[in-house]
């Protein structure tokens, strides 16, 4: 069964990186030779795969915009260590765009680019399925903070979709059938995170008021929903709203190069709203859209806040921002969406779509001692926590203060048992050999400056700051499928923990869970 597979069987990880810079390569796909399924890497360009399938020395075709395929076989993945898998850039410039375009055939037509998105979005329905299909994938949420997975529910569904001359949001036309979910207990569990970020309200900043405006508890159904192409004439997200009408009104945009996804050439046009420069939210992105065909093959976008507005409409250089984004930037993005599509014959299909929003999170649940047991044999006291804690805040002994009865106990070692638990050796005891004969209120003990993964500090009230995601990445797709007779659905509007989960005819061992990599093990 794909859980056993998931979770315990063995593996080999990899990790895609650019040849020239050594970096991540996001969301490359893994197609395995002479088979109609694959994978997607995460956004760290990381993947794991069954060892099986190295012990079978099945081919991987490696593919991502903007880079040379790669092939290579299974059987180069060692087991144990993070494989390195390099790609090359493969792009041409601006300047060799334009001078191809008026010397040959090779790139030709109009190369406005309000012209090449109008036309994209125009030719939708030609390029991308208008009959009965599914995409097989795996899904996943979660909470990032402090660069730390938090709640990762993962799971295992089909989505059915009739069509893409139909209204994805009824539940007739597009459907998902869940084979497999559950919470995987090896990342961080908290429940102040679950409550608040999985409720009957999606907030994007609690700080700014900024809403989703919805209370779908679904977190599948609010992924599907950000899905622009799929939804080109209903609307999806702040200022590009309805594609079709929306899109090229509110921005501008500059085509910057033309770039390779398995040998065919894709125009990279990138985008910012109008007035950017005066308004309080910028959404900003690229666009990838096929030379030959006009398809859209990804669409990147974020809405951030505006480092340099003030409240009077107009750019402050005198403001000095402090804020931070989650990848390091000096600007606060409220939401971030990237969905892409994979050629199958003729037409489009859906490749991976991620989304992820800002939240601040207040709360009265803070970060603080659970319990502690003294061990006289050890000379040690083991104190527990209501929280998984940061171990690069827990070292300096000089953040410890342990009294008994009014006398000072000299701090030896500090060590971390467990996500939650400290283990403090002292110097001197002098206390009796019996647990019995010592009592915790006898204890004066003083912790500063350790903070839980979050970024909490001890008995301090809860300010939290994370990113949400939802996630899919296609495994499989199934060109014109309807769902088998029985087969049970997930209710749009109610959470997927309440969803049926079905049991298939479908070979589940073909697919897993592509459980990201935790930060312990980069």
């Amino acid at each position: 069964m794909i859980v056993v597979k998931a979770q315990t069987g063995q593996e080999a990880f990899a990790r895609i990186m650019d040849a020239q810079t050594r970096q991540p390569v996001s969301y490359a796909t893994i197609q395995f030779e002479n088979s109609d399924n694959g994978i997607i890497a995460n956004e760290d360009g990381d993947f794991r795969i069954p060892y099986e399938l190295v012990e079978q020395n099945i081919g991987l075709i490696i593919s991502s915009i903007g880079y040379t395929t790669v092939r290579l076989q299974a059987s180069r993945l060692q087991p144990n260590i993070v494989n390195s898998i390099f790609l090359n850039p493969k792009v041409e410039e601006l300047e060799m765009v334009v001078l191809q375009s008026k010397k040959s055939n090779k790139i030709s037509g109009n190369l406005e680019p309000t012209y090449i998105i109008s036309r994209a979005i125009s030719t939708i329905q030609n390029n991308y399925p208008t009959k009965p299909h599914s995409f097989l994938s795996y899904y996943r949420d979660y909470q990032m903070v402090n660069n730390s997975y938090y709640n990762l529910n993962e799971g295992i569904l089909e989505v059915f979709d009739k069509g893409y001359n139909t209204v994805a949001y009824d539940a007739a036309r597009t459907r998902a059938a869940l084979y497999f979910y559950d919470l995987n207990d090896r990342f961080y569990v908290d429940s102040t995170l679950i409550n608040a970020t999985y409720g009957d309200s999606k907030t994007l900043d609690l700080d700014g008021n900024v809403s989703l405006e919805t209370k779908i508890k679904n977190e599948l159904e609010l992924l599907n929903i950000h899905n622009p192409i799929r939804n080109f004439d209903r609307s999806t997200f702040s200022f590009i709203y309805e594609l079709r009408s929306d899109f090229v009104v509110n921005h501008n945009f500059t085509l910057r190069r033309v770039v390779y996804e398995d040998d065919e050439p894709l125009f990279e046009i990138t985008f910012v709203t109008k007035d950017s420069e005066l308004t309080e939210y910028v959404g900003e992105g690229r666009i990838f859209i096929s030379q030959n065909s006009y398809a859209i093959h990804r669409l990147d976008y974020q809405v951030y806040s505006n480092p340099n507005y003030s409240t009077f409409g107009t750019v402050n250089t005198s403001l000095s921002n402090t804020a931070t984004q989650r990848k390091g930037s000096d600007r606060v993005v409220f939401f971030e969406v990237s969905v892409a599509y994979k050629r199958k014959g003729e037409l489009m299909y859906p490749n991976y779509i991620t989304f992820n929003n800002r939240f601040v999170l207040k709360g009265n649940d803070p970060f603080q001692i659970n319990d502690m047991q003294l061990d006289p044999d050890s000379k040690a006291v083991l104190i527990s926590f209501n929280k998984p804690l940061d171990p690069t805040t827990i070292g300096n002994m000089n953040n410890y203060r342990f009294k008994y009865k009014g006398s000072r106990l000299i701090v030896k070692s500090v060590e971390q048992k467990s996500d939650n638990e400290l283990l403090v050796r002292m110097v001197n005891w002098d206390l009796g050999s019996s647990s019995e004969e010592l009592k915790s209120e006898d204890f004066d003990i003083r912790i500063k400056r350790i903070r839980d993964m979050t970024g909490a500090k001890l008995n301090q009230s809860i300010k939290v700051t994370g990113y949400q995601f939802r996630e899919i990445f296609t495994q499989e797709v199934f060109e014109q499928k309807e769902p088998e007779q029985g087969l049970k659905f997930v209710e749009k509007s109610k959470s997927l923990l309440n969803a049926p989960i079905n049991q298939s005819t479908i070979d589940l061992e073909k697919y897993w869970v592509n459980s990201p990599l935790k930060k312990t093990e980069d």
